[in-house]
């Protein structure tokens, strides 16, 4: 059975499409040895048919109201009336998605058709705005908030120099230097055309962006070679594609057969997420072992836990009888907490990015409040335990 039908939402996506997307789904989980053993073609199909499947079931409010969904799921589960299925089939949840689209469709107020009105908007009005991010950007570098995330990065190395001087040399720390591309889920908006009225969450994308840009020039400074940036979030518009190529960095398609920043991560990634409503160091552990993640701490975002073997992230199959003795087909996706924390501990060395001392004062038009807030809560920079550099 084709997904054509959960392709409707994905035509207002804008970005590379390449590698060739696979329009299909795996419900079975994938494992860093499986992934091993796959050909590198095998491995691109495998990994987008798997994080199609993920990003429908994870939260994901484009394919239908998925809080109406949830507090149907609830008021079920309460009621005793879902009955847990072994397994299933992919036409057998295709199926149970059509159903579900019909029974809980996006309707004019819900997220996906605001953001929607919101991509026309930008992209109506954003003739002129290429000019606001390069400032924006060298304002940033100059703060103290970017000083302080770069040098996350960085150790310091004592000079060979004349005795009582202070002067002092900075390098990458051993793990860092191994990056080599930079993968940033859900950053949102590139650009907006309102600066100075620019909400709270538009004032972070912003920060945000420049953030990116300032890790990746502070690494290639320091590596001598140049470091590919992929981006990827369903907000992004055409003229943000634009924008993005002028600061060297690829916005890739977002949408069901196009989850191609996934296939962009290897094992010499630094992946970069700000908080997204994807449980993000699950995601990463079925497919590698990244060489770093720049992230607030998505792994604590509370789901109920239901731990498989053989994987992070489970998916529950359920059916109940409706209101006209006919059978239907649910699910639930969950991921374990407890384990993704264990697992991220202890294959990672976290390193904190503390900014709550400071403010952004020092750009036009950002609102006055803690740093960090701009940033994720609690960001942290996780390198890879290793003992090679």
């Amino acid at each position: 059975m084709s997904i054509d039908f959960l392709l409707e939402d994905a035509k207002a996506r804008v970005g590379e499409p390449r590698p060739v997307p696979e329009f299909g789904l795996r419900i079975t989980p994938l494992s860093r040895d499986k992934v091993k053993k796959m050909s590198n073609d095998e491995q691109e199909t495998e990994k987008v048919k798997r994080t199609n499947f993920l990003s429908i079931t994870h939260g994901n409010s484009f394919y239908f109201d998925m809080f109406a969904y949830e507090r149907f799921l609830a008021d079920l589960k309460e009621a005793g009336k879902l009955v847990e299925v072994a397994q299933l089939t992919i036409e057998k949840f295709l199926e149970s998605m059509r159903w579900l689209r019909e029974k809980f469709p996006n309707g004019p107020d819900s997220e996906a058709a605001k953001d929607q009105q919101k991509r026309i908007v930008r992209q109506r009005d954003f003739a002129g705005m290429d000019g606001i991010f390069p400032k924006h950007l060298e304002e940033f570098r100059k703060t103290r908030v970017c000083e302080r995330l770069l040098d996350l990065f960085m150790k310091p190395v004592a000079k060979d120099v004349k005795e009582n001087s202070r002067s002092t040399k900075r390098e990458l720390k051993d793990g860092a230097k191994r990056i080599r591309n930079i993968v940033a889920f859900g950053l949102g908006e590139f650009e907006l055309p309102a600066r100075k009225n620019a909400d709270s969450d538009a004032q972070n994308t912003l920060i945000q962006h420049a953030a990116v840009v300032a890790i990746r020039d502070a690494l290639e400074a320091q590596l001598g070679l140049q470091i590919p940036v992929f981006l990827q979030d369903p907000v992004y518009v055409q003229a943000e594609v634009e924008l993005a190529k002028q600061h060297r960095m690829t916005i890739v398609r977002y949408g069901p057969g196009h989850q191609v920043g996934w296939n962009k991560i290897n094992e010499n990634s630094l992946v970069i997420h700000f908080g997204i409503p994807y449980p993000v160091f699950a995601f990463i552990d079925e497919f590698e072992q990244v060489g770093a993640i720049l992230s607030s701490p998505q792994y604590k975002r509370k789901w109920t836990p239901f731990p498989d073997e053989d994987t992070l992230l489970w998916t529950k199959f359920l059916k109940f009888t409706d209101e006209k003795g006919e059978r239907r087909l649910l699910y639930s996706a969950k991921h374990d907490d407890n384990v993704v924390a264990d697992k991220v501990n202890a294959e990672y060395a976290k390193f904190p990015l503390c900014l709550d001392d400071l403010e952004l004062t020092e750009m036009e038009g950002i609102e006055k409040k803690p740093s960090s807030s701009h940033l994720g809560g609690s960001t942290a920079l996780y390198l890879r335990k290793s003992t090679n550099a």
